[in-house]
């Protein structure tokens, strides 16, 4: 669950929300509106809840009808031009140029052969009937398949609500990465016990350039203290300089991320780069989701999918 962490207003009574004085919901659902605890219905305790629990999901009125709909909706949601393409294709087929040409010899003769001529035509319009069933189900199935692969995708994703990703750290042949993140982490101000890390490796051909060393993946026993270094590491800008002070490189540093999906790290450097062309003013990530803003005065959108970095 999601909650907002600027001043903004309320989508349906406008009421400005404060983050330092209240807690505004955004909904999960297709809209990513924000909405205010009255607007909501939801009690303050479980409004608490909903915003500190990564796991859990709120969704407003309009979007809880709409992912009730959206299946049998499926059929209806047809792409005009794909389906005349399709049509047209049907059109050049040998079986349908072989209907054609024979109804046009029927034509000919129709006093004749009137009755030849209305079996062709119903085998010809079942033949089209079928065809445009064919393709209702098919865009049916793309779309019921597009919203089941950002379900599983967000699936994965929860795998990863306790890991970070460090990067720039050089690798020695002798290195201890425990130790490593435990000197990192004394260095933004937070002490770690052993007991606090449940898992941690370097990831093989994690690199992004040439030469750059292998990023180191950190999976914590508690969520908490995962928020606890991302947020501390914001206030600091590390180098290699911290695990050996005769290094003068200060330009080698260290960076701390959360571990994303390969799905959602092509997602969020697409909106990384949008940024950089000035499309959308914001794009970031908290707790596994990426978020982007047009402007300050829009509404802050979660990203799912290609189609929704479409704000142009």
């Amino acid at each position: 669950m999601s909650t907002n962490t600027h001043i903004v207003s309320c989508n349906q009574c406008n009421k400005k929300i404060n983050p330092r004085h209240n807690i505004g919901l955004i909904c999960d659902g297709e809209c990513k509106k924000l909405f205010c605890i009255q607007c909501t219905g939801v009690a303050n305790e479980v409004a608490r809840e909903l915003a500190t629990d990564e796991e859990k999901f709120w969704l407003c009125t309009s979007c809880k009808s709409k992912r009730k709909t959206r299946k049998s909706m499926g059929a209806q949601q047809i792409d005009s031009s794909y389906k005349q393409t399709i049509k047209n294709k049907v059109d050049e087929t040998p079986v349908s140029k072989n209907i054609n040409s024979k109804l046009e010899l029927i034509i000919k003769n129709q006093n004749s052969q009137g009755e030849d001529l209305n079996k062709l035509q119903k085998e010809l319009m079942e033949l089209k009937n079928l065809i445009n069933d064919l393709i209702d189900d098919n865009l049916r199935l793309k779309n019921e398949n597009t919203l089941l692969k950002e379900d599983i995708e967000q699936l994965k994703q929860k795998r990863y609500r306790k890991c970070i990703e460090v990067c720039g750290v050089t690798k020695t042949n002798d290195e201890n990465p425990k130790a490593i993140i435990k000197t990192i982490s004394q260095n933004i101000g937070v002490e770690l016990e052993d007991n606090d890390i449940e898992e941690i490796y370097r990831m093989r051909n994690s690199s992004t350039k040439s030469g750059e060393p292998e990023k180191i993946m950190v999976k914590f026993n508690k969520v908490e203290t995962k928020l606890n270094i991302l947020k501390s590491a914001k206030k600091a800008k590390l180098t290699i300089e911290i695990f050996d002070k005769q290094i003068d490189n200060r330009n080698n540093f260290i960076f701390i991320n959360e571990r994303l999906t390969k799905y959602f790290n092509r997602l969020y450097k697409q909106a990384r780069d949008s940024k950089k062309r000035k499309i959308i003013q914001y794009a970031w990530v908290r707790s596994g989701n990426i978020f982007i803003r047009v402007t300050d005065n829009s509404p802050i959108i979660k990203i799912l999918s290609e189609t929704s970095l479409n704000v142009q």
